[in-house]
C-alpha cells in the first residue's frame, strides 16, 4: 500500500466524533498524571531543600542533672565538642517585637526574633547582621510580620518587600512595650531553607542584651541549653556526656507530609486511569461496531487484518501526542492558579515551585499511550475474528 493510500485511510479513520470525546478524555488523564508529578517533583524539592539547608532541624536542647554538672561547665563541656556548632542559653536564642511600620488591617506587625550565628542564613539582599549585639537583624523575603499560625491571615501576595527598608531604622516595640532602635540590615532567601515569614533573625548577644535588661526577673539558670549540631545524625554524641540526661531536637523531621503526597497522587492516578480506560475500551467498541461494515469492505477490497489494526493504533499514536500536548498547555495555566488559589495561603507551601519537566511530559505520554493502546488492543481482537462472508450477510 503506497503511503498516501494509507494517509488517506488514516484521515476518515481520525475525523470521527468517537475521537472528540477521547481527546477529551485523555486531555484529562494527561493533565492529571502531569500535574500530580509535577506536584510530587515541587514538595519533593522543597523538602530537600529544607532537610539540607534548614540549620533548623540541627537545633536541640540538652537536660542536664544539675546535680551531677553545673550548667558553666556544661556549656564549656558542649562548646568544646566538635559535633556542636553554636551552644547558648534560652536568654540568647528568642524574643519578639512589633513593628509599627508594618501594621496594618492584614497584619499585626509582630515578629519573633532568633539568636543565631552568621553564615545559617543565604543572604539576597544586604547583609548578614554583626555578632557584637548590635541592633541589626536580616528578615525573609517573603515577610509578613503576624502570627501566622494563629491568626491564619498569611497570603503570598500581600508579603512586605523589605528592599527599601534595609538599613533603616525602625519603630520596634520589644515584647509589644519596650521602644528599642533596631534595624534590618538584610534579606535572606525564604525559598532556601525552612522559614516561617513572621521570625527576624539577630545576634545571641542581642537578644541576650535585651533580655537580660527587660526579662531579668527570668531565670534562666534553671533553662535548658541550646546546641546547634553539625548533623542531627550526631546528637548521641551528646547523650553520653556526663550529666546528660537527654537531647531533644527543637524540630522533628515529620516525612507524613511527603507520604500524604505520594497517596493523593497516586490515588488520584489511579482512579483517573480505571475510568478513562474503561471509557476508551466501550467507546472503541462502540466505534467497531459502527464501523463494521467499512471493516468488512476494507478486507474485501485485500487489506489484510495488519493495515487495518495499524490505523487505529496510528489513530491511537496521534490522539495521545494531541492529548499530551494540550493537557501540558493546560497544566501551566492550571499549576500557576493552583498555587494561587490553594497554596498561596500556606507560608511553606506558598514557596513551591511547581515546574513541568521534560521528563515529567515523557513519563505521562508514555502512560497515556499504554493504557489507551492495551483498551484499543483488546477491543482490536475482534477483527481478525471478523469473517467476510458475515459481513456481506449482515
Amino acid at each position: 500500500m503506497s503511503i498516501s493510500k494509507y494517509l488517506k485511510l488514516l484521515s476518515k479513520q481520525i475525523i470521527n466524533k468517537n475521537n472528540i470525546v477521547l481527546i477529551i478524555l485523555y486531555i484529562a488523564l494527561s493533565s492529571i498524571i502531569i500535574f500530580c508529578i509535577s506536584y510530587f517533583n515541587g514538595v519533593n524539592s522543597l523538602w530537600d531543600k529544607w532537610l539540607n539547608n534548614s540549620y533548623d532541624f540541627d537545633l536541640a536542647y540538652v537536660l542536664s542533672d544539675n546535680n551531677t554538672i553545673t550548667q558553666k561547665e556544661l556549656l564549656k563541656k558542649l562548646q568544646n565538642n566538635p559535633n556542636v556548632l553554636d551552644s547558648f542559653l534560652y536568654d540568647e536564642f528568642l524574643g519578639s517585637a512589633i513593628i509599627d511600620d508594618f501594621k496594618s488591617s492584614i497584619m499585626s506587625g509582630e515578629i519573633k526574633m532568633i539568636g543565631t550565628i552568621n553564615g545559617n542564613k543565604k543572604i539576597l539582599y544586604g547583609r548578614d547582621f554583626k555578632e557584637d549585639g548590635s541592633m541589626e537583624m536580616i528578615c525573609p523575603s517573603n515577610f509578613f510580620p503576624d502570627p501566622v499560625y494563629v491568626n491564619q491571615r498569611y497570603n503570598f501576595n500581600n508579603t512586605v518587600g523589605l528592599k527599601n527598608y534595609i538599613d533603616k531604622p525602625l519603630n520596634i516595640k520589644y515584647l509589644g512595650e519596650y521602644e528599642i532602635p533596631m534595624k534590618i540590615v538584610g534579606i535572606f532567601d525564604a525559598t532556601y531553607d525552612l522559614s516561617d515569614p513572621n521570625i527576624c533573625y539577630v545576634s545571641h548577644l542581642t537578644l541576650k542584651n535585651l533580655n537580660n535588661k527587660y526579662q531579668a526577673n527570668l531565670d534562666y539558670e534553671r533553662m535548658p541549653i541550646y546546641i546547634q549540631l553539625d548533623n542531627n545524625t550526631n546528637i548521641n554524641s551528646i547523650k553520653n556526656i556526663e550529666g546528660v540526661l537527654d537531647v531533644v531536637l527543637v524540630k522533628q523531621i515529620k516525612e507524613d507530609t511527603i507520604n500524604d503526597v505520594i497517596r493523593i497522587c497516586g490515588i488520584a492516578v489511579i482512579l483517573a486511569t480505571i475510568m478513562v480506560f474503561f471509557l476508551s475500551y466501550f467507546i472503541y467498541k462502540r466505534k467497531l461496531i459502527n464501523q463494521y461494515k467499512y471493516i468488512g469492505l476494507m478486507k474485501i477490497v485485500g487489506y489484510d487484518n495488519y493495515i487495518i489494526k495499524s490505523l487505529f493504533y496510528t489513530e491511537t499514536l496521534l490522539i495521545s501526542i494531541i492529548s499530551i500536548v494540550l493537557g501540558y498547555l493546560i497544566n501551566i495555566i492550571v499549576s500557576s492558579k493552583f498555587l494561587e488559589l490553594f497554596l498561596y495561603s500556606d507560608p511553606q507551601l506558598a514557596l513551591m515551585n511547581i515546574s513541568i519537566s521534560k521528563t515529567t511530559v515523557a513519563i505521562a505520554f508514555i502512560f497515556v499511550l499504554i493504557i489507551f493502546s492495551l483498551a484499543v488492543k483488546i477491543v482490536l481482537k475482534n477483527i481478525s475474528k471478523m469473517e467476510i462472508k458475515d459481513i456481506i450477510y449482515d
